[in-house]
């Protein structure tokens, strides 16, 4: 299944306020307006064609300060994410590196990118079984084609120690029900549990628990969107030891029960026909 949960392009004027995306990363082309985003205590005022990458738990809200607000949005699965090949074009999702900027202003022509976004919405929204791969080539064909011009705005970081970190969030979003230990991580790279812990957190953000928790956070929201698996099949996919734990870590980073959040998601994408 494909690592994108959404996308939609939209015109208007909907500002937002203090929020986060648990469950999903978020990428913004913002093709016409003026719109300040406040994304983890930055602020950037974006006038011209931008891109604007913000990862689940990073606070932020949209101010509209222009006559029109016309952008791409997509929504991608982070415990996918590592599932895919191309780690490098995708760790922009996901990994926060000290003096990372979340928003990409274009220049020049953005003709190749929007063609891109044009046929990843077409292909989302044709939801062809046998090209169900589709839109997941397309996103990393756009991603590509902003490296291609942007290479420096994509994380860096030395090689060995960003393939350490690749490979264990590899396994995190892989594993949901049996996760590595800390210790065993560290037998297995030959170093130190401390130094892998700081290392992870130093690239991506986030430690290594709180790494796996939003990995089970997202698969269950895919599972409730998705599938009418019963919440009970649900907690056993995703590793939580109980039906409370799950509710509890669930309404903790959701705001809701998972029984509400099906609930909703199908009052959703009923009144939206069949769109999110």
């Amino acid at each position: 299944m494909s690592m994108i949960q959404n996308v939609r392009y939209a015109c208007d004027l909907d500002s937002s306020h203090v929020h986060t995306h648990t469950g999903y990363h978020q990428m913004l082309y913002v093709r016409r307006g003026e719109v300040v985003f406040d994304i983890e205590g930055h602020r950037y005022a974006v006038d011209r064609p931008s891109v604007v990458f913000i990862g689940c738990h990073e606070q932020h809200a949209v101010s509209v300060c222009g006559e029109v607000y016309e952008r791409y949005t997509l929504n991608v699965y982070p415990h996918k994410v590592g599932l895919h090949g191309n780690f490098r074009l995708l760790s922009v999702f996901s990994d926060r590196p000290s003096g990372f900027c979340h928003v990409l202003p274009l220049c020049g022509d953005t003709a190749t990118l929007e063609a891109l976004l044009g046929l990843l919405l077409a292909e989302f929204e044709r939801q062809d079984a046998e090209f169900a791969d589709e839109p997941d080539r397309l996103l990393c064909s756009a991603l590509l084609s902003l490296y291609r011009s942007s290479p420096d705005f994509f994380p860096r970081t030395e090689s060995k120690r960003a393939e350490t970190v690749l490979r264990i969030k590899a396994r995190l979003e892989r594993e949901l029900t049996d996760p590595p230990t800390l210790e065993s991580l560290g037998r297995e790279f030959h170093l130190s549990p401390y130094y892998l812990a700081h290392l992870f957190k130093d690239i991506t953000g986030y430690s290594i628990k709180n790494y796996h928790l939003l990995c089970r956070i997202a698969a269950t929201r895919e599972l409730l969107e998705t599938t009418d698996l019963s919440i009970t099949d649900i907690c056993e996919k995703v590793g939580f030891a109980d039906m409370s734990s799950l509710s509890r870590y669930f309404k903790r980073e959701m705001g809701c029960t998972p029984s509400q959040y099906r609930k909703r998601s199908k009052h959703n994408a009923a009144s939206q026909g069949g769109s999110s």
